[in-house]
C-alpha cells in the first residue's frame, strides 16, 4: 500500500481504526528516513478526533536492520511497555502491516515551547529509560530489541559527509580552518568508544522526539529502540540541538543522575562539536 494521498493514509486508518472511518484533513510533519508521518483529523462513528499515523514503506532507511513490519512493530510494542516505567508516551491505537509496509496509529500530542526545563525533565526520563532491564519487558518487545542494531556511527558518517563536500566546494578550507580539520580528522580517526554494559537506548534522544507537557515530556519515534551505549542518548540530549552551555550540561546530567561514563561522553561531545562547525563552514561556503 503507498502513503501520500489522503485516499492512501485513510485506506491505513480504516484497517487500523474504524472500517468506516473518514479522513477529512491531514497535515503531513515528517517524512524522513522513508517513512510518512501526519496529523489527521479522523470522523468515525463515535465522532472527530486528530490521530497522529506514521506509515513504514519499503525502501525506507533502515538503521535497525529490522525492515518496515518489524520496526512498526517494536515501535508499537514500545508505546504499550515503557509507560509502566515511568515514562511518558503517546498512546497507541493500533498497528497493521499490509503489502510489506506497516502503519502505526496513535495519539496526536500536542507539545509547548521546549525550554530548559523540559530538557531537565527529559533527563530524568531517560535515565529510567536506561534503568530497564531487558527481561522486564515483553519476550516479543524483547526479541526485537536485541535484533536491532544500535545507532552508532551516524555522527561520524555526518562528519565523513561534511568534510567530503567541503572538499569538493571549497578545497582549500583544511588550511584556512587548520583547527577544525584536525578536530575532525582526530575524530575520524578514532572509534566511537565501547560501552561493556549495554543498556535499553532510544536512539535518537533529542527535542524533535520530545515533546514538553506539563509537568514532564512525551517521548515519540521509537523506531530505534535498540541495546546500545547510554552515552549514545545523553550526548543528543546535550549535543543535537547545538551544544548546551556548561551551566544546563552540568543541570542535565545532574538530573539524569550518577553512572555517566565522562569519557565517552567527552568524545560524544567532541564529534558533534565538529559535526556542527562543519555544517556551519559549509552552510557558508
Amino acid at each position: 500500500m503507498n502513503a501520500g494521498t489522503m485516499a492512501d493514509v485513510q485506506a491505513w486508518f480504516r484497517q487500523i481504526v474504524d472500517p468506516r472511518c473518514d479522513v477529512t484533513a491531514m497535515v503531513q510533519v515528517g517524512g524522513g528516513s522513508g517513512c510518512s508521518v501526519a496529523r489527521c483529523r479522523v470522523r468515525t462513528r463515535a465522532g472527530e478526533k486528530d490521530l497522529h499515523i506514521k506509515i513504514y514503506k519499503r525502501g525506507m532507511d533502515d538503521y535497525s536492520g529490522l525492515g518496515p513490519i518489524d520496526t512498526a512493530r517494536k515501535h508499537s510494542l514500545a508505546l504499550v511497555e515503557v509507560p509502566r516505567f515511568g515514562i511518558r508516551v503517546p498512546q497507541v491505537i493500533g498497528m497493521k502491516a499490509s503489502g510489506g509496509e506497516a502503519a502505526i496509529v496513535s495519539e496526536t500530542v500536542g507539545g509547548g515551547d521546549w525550554a530548559h526545563s523540559a530538557r531537565l525533565r527529559a533527563a530524568g526520563a531517560l535515565s529510567r529509560l536506561h534503568r530497564i532491564r531487558p527481561s522486564d519487558l515483553s519476550g516479543d518487545l524483547q526479541t526485537l530489541v536485541r535484533r536491532s542494531r544500535p545507532n552508532r556511527d551516524r555522527i561520524v558518517r555526518g562528519i565523513a559527509e561534511y568534510s567530503g563536500q567541503l572538499n569538493l566546494r571549497h578545497p582549500g578550507w583544511h588550511l584556512e580552518r587548520a583547527d577544525l580539520a584536525q578536530e575532525a580528522r582526530g575524530v575520524l580517526a578514532s572509534e566511537e568508544p565501547d560501552c561493556s554494559s549495554p543498556t535499553l537506548v532510544h536512539g535518537d534522544f533529542f527535542s524533535r522526539n520530545l515533546l514538553a507537557v506539563d509537568g514532564g515530556v512525551v517521548v515519540i519515534d521509537w523506531d530505534l529502540l535498540a541495546l546500545g551505549d547510554p552515552v549514545w542518548d545523553l550526548g543528543h540530549l546535550l549535543c543535537a540541538d547545538r551544544c548546551v552551555a556548561g551551566d544546563e550540561r552540568r543541570e542535565v546530567l545532574a538530573s539524569y543522575g550518577a553512572g555517566v561514563a565522562q569519557d565517552r561522553l567527552r568524545w560524544h561531545e567532541a564529534a558533534w562539536t565538529a559535526f556542527w562547525d562543519l555544517r556551519d563552514l559549509l552552510e557558508l561556503s
